[in-house]
């Protein structure tokens, strides 16, 4: 045991007669015991061990351990606090569009049976006053759109699009753009496919190719059905006739013509993905029948085609193309209505670009080498293949 002696100080600058016994303070030791090192040892050991399992391990083993760590992971105490918050801020926003006089005026005439017509009485409004007034802002749509997180959220849109397309109330493109955007990052490309197919009841057109081509892959790569559909499922009147990824995709090919834009076949992007698709499904033996088709349409198409324009292939004498652009029809335009905004109205001119994204680029290359990797092994000619290529 170390002995410390220690005095005051000012004992020892004024010292004085009688002085005290100094006191004797008893300290601990620098030295590690046996347990403590036997414990550090264990540890140092375990460490090491699972170092090198990690260092050793396959790709494979790492990524599942990862995975499993991650599923096991639950939500921190901000993070439900969050959740919590902007779904209150999605219910709020849904509020204040259904409660609106002119969306319940809407609403009723649209839904007699099921609308509550009490809260049409309560706001006391003049009946001829209801039938001009206009509908909700389009910053409330336009956020409520944003703050959608769950594939039972998206579904809440689908009474709404009725009541707008009933009212004549417009839908522009930014805020179809923002929900094809996010029913494609929520996994539930399934439900903006339904809207699209279901024209009549909706009119909610495609906005941008670009949009379309996006829609196309998220279709090709999700898997049916959709996670969580088994919880929010599509309604009945709203049921597809396709059942399958690879039929998703060629529903939405077939909806291009509908919507003015050019052909599936002729589209370098969309060709690619269903090429690309097709090679997939006929590796492992489904939708032959289909996949088939497909290939035989491209074909033909690429074969017919001299030289690949950059861009989109347009015929002059289509009424749709106007001084070398595709431009949308007039039906459409009626329906969507102008922008009040100028600060809209160029956004939306990237829109139409037709030039090529970088991602779009990739999937081009991707798809076609998968397809002609395919297509060599079946030991079937691919010199048409180069001609769907871009530089």
């Amino acid at each position: 045991m170390n002995n410390i002696r220690s005095s005051s100080t000012r004992a020892l600058v004024c010292p004085t007669a009688g002085l005290r016994s100094t006191r004797v303070v008893q300290a601990r030791s620098l030295h590690i015991t046996d347990v403590l090192y036997k414990n550090k040892q264990a540890t140092q050991s375990d460490d090491v061990d699972s170092f090198e399992e990690d260092l050793f391990a396959s790709p494979g083993e790492v990524q599942a351990e990862t995975k499993r760590n991650l599923s096991t992971l639950e939500p921190t105490g901000s993070t439900a606090k969050l959740e919590a918050r902007r779904s209150e801020r999605f219910k709020l926003t849904k509020t204040n569009i259904v409660k609106h006089p002119a969306f319940v005026f809407a609403h009723t005439q649209l839904n007699p049976d099921k609308s509550d017509k009490s809260n049409l009485l309560n706001y006391r409004i003049p009946i001829r006053r209801l039938k001009r007034m206009w509908g909700p802002k389009r910053a409330l749509l336009v956020k409520m759109i944003t703050m959608a997180a769950t594939r039972a959220e998206l579904l809440e849109f689908i009474d709404i699009f009725k009541t707008y397309r009933q009212a004549g109330w417009p839908i522009d493109d930014l805020a179809r753009l923002d929900f094809i955007g996010r029913c494609i990052h929520l996994k539930a490309p399934d439900i903006a496919l339904a809207i699209l197919y279901h024209r009549p009841a909706f009119g909610f057109d495609i906005p941008t190719l670009t949009s379309a081509r996006a829609l196309m892959r998220s279709l090709l790569s999700t898997p049916h059905p959709p996670p969580d559909a088994d919880k929010a499922p599509l309604p009945e009147d709203m049921a597809l006739p396709t059942e399958t990824p690879l039929a998703h995709a060629l529903l939405l090919a077939n909806l291009f013509d509908v919507y003015a834009l050019p052909p599936a076949e002729t589209d370098q992007v969309s060709r690619a993905l269903l090429l690309g698709a097709g090679a997939q499904h006929l590796k492992a033996g489904t939708d032959t029948e289909e996949a088939n088709a497909i290939i035989q349409l491209v074909r033909e198409s690429a074969e017919k085609q001299t030289a690949q324009p950059e861009g989109l292939v347009l015929n002059d004498k289509d009424p749709r193309v106007k001084d070398g652009k595709l431009v949308a029809t007039s039906q459409a335009i009626k329906e969507r209505g102008k922008f009040t905004s100028k600060a809209a109205q160029l956004r939306t001119i990237p829109l139409y670009n037709d030039e090529l994204t970088a991602s779009e680029r990739t999937w081009i290359k991707r798809r076609l080498d998968k397809f002609a990797e395919w297509a060599q092994e079946q030991g079937q000619d691919t010199s048409w293949v180069d001609k769907l290529k871009v530089a």
